[in-house]
């Protein structure tokens, strides 16, 4: 069993471009599953060997670990009527949960994300929202699945 992840965003100044307006955004997803990956990119070089052993010594490979630690979670889960506010307003229609993701995704920045009981600051890398209702034992009209990494905006 998931935890049902909320994002929240607080946009102090619509430029106008964006039909939501300024306001503190809560999004909630149904999670379906969530995974955590750790990833790190140690940088790997080889030793040259010289032109006389070619062919005898095979190069040695080694490796820098910078200890640059990328925590990233792959989410999927459902938004529906109840996902989203603004302000303490909840959303009407899953069709406007909807809208308020997308248009907080193409604001971007940071979001406060959280899950089981922890707050993460977080940037969405990518989002999929599929249509269709696959459950029929829930009201969830919209699939969505994000990519989020655990980053502070600078």
């Amino acid at each position: 069993m998931t935890s049902d992840i909320t994002f929240t965003k607080t946009i102090t100044n619509d430029p106008g471009h964006f039909a939501i307006g300024a306001g503190t955004y809560i999004i909630t997803l149904f999670t379906t599953k969530v995974d955590e990956n750790y990833e790190k990119a140690p940088i790997l070089y080889d030793i040259p060997v010289p032109k006389a052993r070619w062919g005898v010594t095979h190069p040695q490979k080694y490796a820098i670990d910078l200890l640059q630690l990328n925590h990233v979670f792959a989410i999927t889960g459902h938004i529906h009527s109840t996902s989203g506010s603004k302000n303490s307003t909840p959303t009407s229609t899953s069709l406007n949960a909807k809208k308020y993701l997308i248009a907080l995704f193409e604001h971007g920045g940071q979001f406060v994300m959280a899950y089981d009981g922890t707050s993460y600051n977080v940037q969405l890398r990518k989002m999929m929202i599929t249509e269709g209702q696959h459950d029929q034992s829930t009201a969830a009209e919209y699939t969505v699945t994000i990519d989020a990494v655990e980053a502070i905006d600078k």
